[in-house]
C-alpha cells in the first residue's frame, strides 16, 4: 500500500565522475590539447599559443574572452546545450561551433593538477580569475565517509504499520555524498587599463605527465592538421608551440605538412547535374588503357555528400618526402575526417609499435590481405570534409577515440577505402609499365647492338684490310648483346621470383585469422572427446547407460571425422605447390564434374555448365580444385530430398576479375544464417555427414587467391542456393 506522503528525488552528480569524463575519457594528453584548442577556435581566436613552462601548460587565446556570467553559467555547467542553441560563433567569422559537448574543458585536468583561467572581454576595464584545484576534488572524495541519518518519524512509522514488520532503520547506512557542487573554486577580478584587449588563458599547473621533445613534435604535426583544405582560406586561424625547455619550440608556428610531393592527386566534390538538375556525389575511379584517375557520379550515399582530397606517395615520391621530411613525426599517415572544417578523426599518442596505433578506418588492417598492393596509412594522405547538416549520423564518440557505429558511418568506411583502392590500382599499373618499359629497353637495346654489328660487317666486307682492327669492336658488340640478353631473362626470372613470393605470402597470409579459430575449435572437439571417452573409461560396460554408450560412439565416430577432415586439409595447404600458374576454367571445371560422375549419376542430378573456354585464370590449381570440389559436395548433400535435382554453373569475365555462380536447386539457406555458413564447424547436414567444414574451405581457398565468395539471390526457381564467387586474373 502506498503511503500518503509524497516525496521527490533529484539527480546529482557524484565528484567521482570527474576522473571520469576528464582523465579517463579523454585517453592521452594530444586529445586533450585538441580539445582546448578546439574550444580557442569556437571563441573566434585567430592566434592560439600553447606553451610549456617548467611545470606549466598555458593554452592562450585572443577569442572574445569569457564574463563571470559566461564562466558560471556556461564554461562550469557539465553539457551546457549554450553551441547547440548557437550553431555558429558571433560575427566576423561565424565559425560552426565544433566543441558541442561541454567536456573538452575536463580535459585540462587531463594536463595538470590544477587550474587557473584567466579571462577578459574587449571593452572591460578588468581581467577575472577562477582557480581550480583538481587535487582538491581527489582529497574530497577520499574524505567522504558513512554519516547517521535520521528518516523522518512519520514515514518510518507508516512504512512499520503498513507492512507489520519491524522497522530497519536507515540510521548508519547512508553514505553522506560528495556532490561535484559542493566544492567550492576561488575567483577574484584585476584591474587593468588594457580596454582593447581580449581572450582566455587556461593555465595548468602541476603538470602530470614529462612532455619530450618527441611528444611536442607529435604535437606539431597533429596540430598542423587541425584545420581542413577545404577551408584553410575562408578564416584565419594560427597556432604556435612556444618552450624554451624544448630545442626548436621558440614560438614554433604550426604549418600544414607539404603535400606537394605526392605523385597523384586525386579530389571528389558534389554538386547538383546542370542538365537533370539532380543531386551527385563524385566518386574516383581508374582508366586501365590511359593510367589515370577519373571521377564519376554516383547517386547520394546514405551518409550524405562529402569532399574529399587524396594524396598518393609512389616509391619514388615516398623517398623524396621523406628526404624533404626526416623526422619520423612528420611522415604520412593516412587519413583524417573534417567536419565544417576542423578535424574530428580521433589519434593517439605517439607509437613505435604499429599493433598499438589506433587504425579506426581499418586501412592498415587489410593489409595482411595483400601487402603488395593494398595501400597503407604510409603512402597516402588524405582529408574527408564532412558537416553537421550535411552528415548528421557521422556523430563523435564521446571519448573521442572513434565514431559511433552507425550504418552511415560503416557506408562512409567502405567508400573510403574504395576510393584508397583506386590507387592500388594505380600501384599495380606503374608496377606492370615498368617491368614492360624496363623490357622494352632491353629489346631496343639489343636490336641497336645488332644493328651496329651489321654495319660492321660491311664495312669489314667493303675493306677486308679492316678485319684486324674490327675483330675487338665485334667482339665488344657481341659480348654488349649476350649481356643484355642476360639481363633481360634475369629480369624475366626476378619477376616470376616475384610473383612466387607474393602468391606463396598471399597463400600464407589468407590462413591468419583463421589459425586462433581452427585451434580453438579443434581443441573444443578434443576436449568433447575426452570427457566422452572419460565416460566409457568409468561406466563401461553397464547396461543403464547403454543408449549413453551408443549416442556418445556415434558422437566420437563423427567428431573423429570431422578432426580428421581438418588435418588432412592442414597437411594438404602444408604440402601444397604454392605457385601460381595459367588455368583453362573451362577444361578444369569439366574434369573436375567427371570426377563426380558416377555419384551425380546415381543421385540423378542434372549438371549444366556454361564457361568461356577461352578464360585462363592465374591462380593456384590445387586450391582452384579445393573450391569445386567442396561446392560440388555441398550440393550433392543439399540435393539428397528434392526432386528434378539440377547443379549450375555459369562464369564469365568482368573487367580484370573472373565472376562465377554456383547454383542448386536445393532447400537453399536461410537468410539469418547465410553469414554463419562460411563459418568453420558449422553445418545443418550433419545428418548428411557434414562436418561444417566445406564452406570454410571454399572461403579460405578463395581468400588465398585473392578471391572472394558471398551468397546472393537464388536462380533456381523456387528455392536453392547461389554462390557468388570473384577472382583476378591476375594479381601482377
Amino acid at each position: 500500500m502506498r503511503s500518503s506522503n509524497t516525496s521527490t528525488l533529484k539527480w546529482r552528480f557524484d565528484i567521482n565522475v570527474l576522473r571520469l569524463i576528464g582523465r579517463e575519457l579523454i585517453s592521452d594528453r594530444i586529445t586533450a590539447v585538441y580539445e582546448l584548442v578546439k574550444n580557442c577556435y569556437d571563441a573566434n581566436a585567430k592566434e592560439v599559443y600553447v606553451e610549456f613552462e617548467d611545470d606549466k601548460i598555458i593554452v592562450r587565446d585572443d577569442g572574445l574572452g569569457m564574463t563571470f556570467e559566461d564562466i558560471r553559467d556556461k564554461w562550469m555547467v557539465v553539457g551546457t546545450d549554450s553551441k547547440r542553441a548557437e550553431h555558429f560563433s558571433p560575427e566576423p567569422f561565424r565559425r560552426r561551433y565544433v566543441g558541442e559537448k561541454g567536456i573538452g574543458r575536463f580535459a585540462t585536468d587531463k594536463l595538470g593538477r590544477k587550474l587557473l583561467i584567466k579571462t577578459k572581454k574587449e571593452g572591460h576595464d578588468f581581467w577575472l580569475f577562477v582557480e581550480i584545484d583538481w587535487a582538491a576534488y581527489e582529497q574530497k572524495t577520499n574524505e567522504s565517509k558513512f554519516k547517521p541519518t535520521e528518516l523522518p518519524e512519520k514515514i518510518e512509522e507508516e512504512n512499520n504499520q503498513e507492512s507489520g514488520l519491524v522497522p530497519i532503520s536507515l540510521k548508519n547506512i547512508r553514505e553522506e555524498i560528495l556532490l561535484f557542487t559542493d566544492v567550492e573554486n576561488n575567483y577574484w577580478f584585476e584591474e587593468t587599463s588594457h580596454l582593447s584587449t581580449q581572450g582566455t588563458s587556461l593555465i595548468m599547473s602541476g603538470v602530470r605527465d614529462e612532455w619530450t621533445d618527441k611528444d611536442l613534435e607529435h604535437l606539431n604535426k597533429e596540430l598542423s592538421k587541425f584545420v581542413s583544405p577545404f577551408y584553410g582560406k575562408k578564416t584565419p586561424f594560427q597556432t604556435f608551440i612556444n618552450s624554451d625547455q624544448h630545442k626548436g619550440f621558440k614560438n614554433l608556428e604550426v604549418r600544414s605538412v607539404a603535400i606537394n610531393l605526392a605523385s597523384h592527386i586525386a579530389e571528389i566534390k558534389f554538386g547538383i547535374d546542370d542538365q537533370t538538375n539532380e543531386e551527385y556525389q563524385e566518386f574516383l575511379s581508374f582508366d586501365e588503357s590511359s593510367g589515370q584517375i577519373k571521377p564519376k557520379r554516383i547517386s547520394k550515399p546514405i551518409f550524405g555528400f562529402i569532399q574529399m582530397k587524396l594524396y598518393f606517395f609512389n616509391k619514388e615520391a615516398k623517398a623524396k618526402y621523406n628526404r624533404a621530411y626526416p623526422n619520423k613525426e612528420d611522415r604520412i599517415d593516412g587519413i583524417r575526417i573534417y567536419r565544417d572544417g576542423i578535424v574530428t578523426t580521433p589519434f593517439a599518442e605517439n607509437e613505435d609499435d604499429p599493433m598499438k596505433r589506433r587504425d579506426i578506418l581499418g586501412i592498415d588492417k587489410r593489409l595482411w590481405q595483400d601487402t603488395f598492393t593494398r595501400i597503407g596509412t604510409r603512402e597516402v594522405i588524405g582529408f574527408v570534409e564532412i558537416t553537421k547538416d550535411g552528415n548528421p549520423q557521422i556523430i563523435d564518440a564521446t571519448n573521442r577515440q572513434d565514431f559511433v557505429d552507425t550504418p552511415e558511418y560503416r557506408a562512409l568506411k567502405e567508400i573510403i577505402i574504395d576510393q584508397l583502392d583506386v590507387f592500388s590500382k594505380v600501384k599495380i599499373f606503374q608496377r606492370k609499365r615498368k617491368e614492360l618499359l624496363n623490357e622494352a629497353s632491353y629489346r631496343e637495346s639489343i636490336k641497336d647492338l645488332r644493328t651496329s654489328t651489321k654495319l660492321v660487317e660491311q664495312i669489314e666486307k667493303q675493306n677486308p684490310t679492316l678485319a684486324a682492327d674490327l675483330a675487338p669492336l665485334k667482339g665488344q658488340l657481341e659480348s654488349a648483346i649476350a649481356s643484355s640478353k642476360r639481363n633481360l631473362d634475369e629480369q624475366k626470372k626476378m619477376h616470376e621470383e616475384f610473383l612466387r613470393r607474393e602468391n606463396i605470402y598471399l597463400s600464407l597470409m589468407s590462413l591468419q585469422e583463421y589459425a586462433a579459430a581452427l585451434a580453438h575449435a579443434v581443441r573444443t572437439t578434443v576436449g568433447q572427446i575426452l570427457r566422452m571417452a572419460e565416460f566409457f573409461v568409468e561406466k563401461f560396460p553397464n547396461p543403464k547407460y547403454d543408449s549413453n554408450f551408443k549416442e556418445y560412439a556415434k558422437q566420437i565416430y563423427d567428431d573423429m571425422l570431422t578432426l580428421n577432415r581438418v588435418t588432412d586439409f592442414m597437411l594438404s595447404y602444408a604440402g601444397s605447390n604454392l605457385e601460381f600458374e595459367e588455368l583453362n576454367l573451362k577444361v578444369l571445371i569439366e574434369r573436375l564434374f567427371h570426377l563426380y560422375r558416377l555419384e551425380l549419376e546415381k543421385e540423378k542430378i542434372t549438371v549444366h555448365l556454361e564457361i568461356d573456354g577461352n578464360i585462363v585464370l592465374f591462380a593456384n590449381q590445387k586450391f582452384f580444385e579445393e573450391v569445386i570440389q567442396n561446392l560440388i559436395s555441398n550440393s550433392i548433400k543439399a540435393l539428397k530430398d528434392t526432386e528434378n535435382k539440377r547443379i549450375k554453373l555459369s562464369g564469365w569475365a568482368e573487367d580484370d576479375h573472373f565472376i562465377f555462380y554456383f547454383s542448386d536447386n536445393g532447400p537453399g539457406i536461410r537468410p539469418e544464417i547465410r553469414d554463419k555458413v562460411f563459418d568453420l564447424f558449422y553445418t545443418e547436414t550433419a545428418k548428411e555427414g557434414g562436418a561444417g567444414v566445406g564452406l570454410w574451405i571454399v572461403k579460405t581457398r578463395l581468400e588465398s587467391l585473392a578471391g572472394k565468395v558471398k551468397i546472393v539471390e537464388n536462380e533456381m526457381n523456387p528455392t536453392g542456393t547461389t554462390f557468388q564467387i570473384t577472382l583476378p586474373f591476375s594479381k601482377n
